[in-house]
């Protein structure tokens, strides 16, 4: 009969989308009828574990993690694809406070991990991810419940590179915490000229304390990162030692170059002992390279610190190439520039309150950061960017065509 064949290689007769010449795909099912559910490569379905599945695989490979907590330390040792086809919220890999959740090391090319919740890595670099001298792709990733460091030693980041390539999509790093001596961005910490490339990433709700130096958000030293629809809201720093340093929600030093489009840095709080407060944004060396475009600073708040050394907007010990277009620097306590003469009044640059639709809840997981009816900031950005509707681009992170992907 018609649509039927004359033998007995489609597998399912009920299923148009299930046939021998199907595309196999992540889903707990035989897709190309060859007899394989998931490539032979499904956790729990094929391996008990990941690991199993990752040491099985060959490169380029996809190994299929369905929903469920999958305990351990994974390492990501082979240029493979980890999908956790069911998402982000139903999938986690949970490190079990054993060390680095996810080791990645020794492949060439570019490993994927998608769908997942990477939470409970307890490590002093990377305790969700440490990434050495690869290239990694992460989609649909969330990071949270980890802690970085400890009161004695020193942090490098929930997320961390050393001379890496990175990738973010729609990546959450919210509810973790980092200790230590020095905490060199209890978020996200890269390193050796790693090269950083965001789109829809949220920094939100991390608690950073430490007696040396604090960084609670971004940290670059030397690094590339370019990141585009960025949100860094409501995380905290204090100082656990009166001469701790607090070093801003953003860091970049030794010639980094930090590129950020559409972003909101909001609803931050550093707190100092007697040393200094400097900044939501920290540009260390006359070598540093920043382009901000779109970008509101607004409303962080600070407090301690050595009276002569308190600055809450953007700061900068030397002479910087510091070019900002179309951003709004409001309301962030102390100053908001030090070291660079204000570009408000210039270039579409602005210090008008952001009027976002909701702040009220107590975690900026939960706030609405989109743009009030009546913002200042509706439509006030850079010609040249167009918001979803064709009308001129927002300032902030849901302005400019990503902003549909929130």
């Amino acid at each position: 009969p018609a649509s039927f064949l004359a033998d007995d290689t489609d597998c399912d007769d009920a299923d148009a989308a299930v046939n021998p010449d199907a595309t196999e795909v992540c889903n707990g099912g035989d897709d190309d009828c060859d007899g394989a559910v998931d490539w032979g490569l499904g956790v729990p379905d094929s391996y008990t574990t990941v690991n199993e599945a990752i040491v099985a695989a060959s490169a380029g490979a996809t190994v299929c993690i369905a929903a469920g907590t999958h305990s351990g330390t994974f390492n990501l040792n082979k240029q493979v694809i980890l999908d956790g086809w069911e998402g982000s919220e139903l999938t986690f890999l949970d490190g079990a406070s054993g060390g680095a959740v996810i080791t990645a090391s020794g492949y060439t090319g570019t490993a994927e991990l998608h769908g997942v919740t990477v939470q409970n890595g307890s490590a002093s670099q990377g305790a969700g991810i440490k990434a050495t001298s690869v290239s990694v792709w992460l989609d649909d990733v969330v990071f949270s419940d980890n802690v970085c460091g400890a009161s004695t030693s020193y942090c490098q980041g929930v997320v961390y590179g050393s001379a890496a390539t990175v990738t973010l999509t729609n990546v959450t790093v919210h509810g973790n915490e980092g200790y230590g001596g020095t905490v060199y961005g209890a978020a996200m910490s890269f390193w050796s000229s790693s090269t950083v490339v965001a789109e829809n990433l949220r920094i939100l709700d991390n608690y950073a304390a430490g007696s040396s130096q604090v960084a609670p958000g971004i940290f670059c030293l030397p690094g590339t990162f370019t990141g585009t629809n960025v949100v860094i809201a409501g995380n905290v720093a204090v100082a656990s030692d009166a001469a701790a340093w607090m070093m801003g929600e953003v860091f970049v030093g030794s010639g980094s170059t930090l590129a950020l489009t559409n972003a909101s840095i909001t609803g931050n709080a550093m707190t100092a002992g007697t040393e200094s407060v400097t900044g939501s944004l920290h540009l260390y060396s006359a070598t540093d390279r920043v382009t901000l475009t779109n970008v509101a600073i607004t409303d962080n708040v600070y407090s301690g610190g050595s009276s002569a050394w308190r600055y809450g907007g953007v700061f900068s010990w030397t002479t910087p190439t510091f070019t900002s277009t179309y951003s709004d620097y409001f309301n962030n306590t102390y100053t908001d520039f030090y070291g660079i003469a204000t570009v408000v009044g210039a270039d579409g640059n602005v210090a008008v309150a952001a009027d976002y639709a909701d702040v009220t809840a107590a975690a900026a997981y939960d706030w609405d950061l989109s743009l009030a009816a009546g913002s200042a900031l509706l439509d006030a950005g850079s010609p040249s960017i167009l918001d979803t509707d064709g009308s001129t681009s927002d300032i902030g992170a849901w302005g400019g065509p990503g902003a549909a992907d929130w």
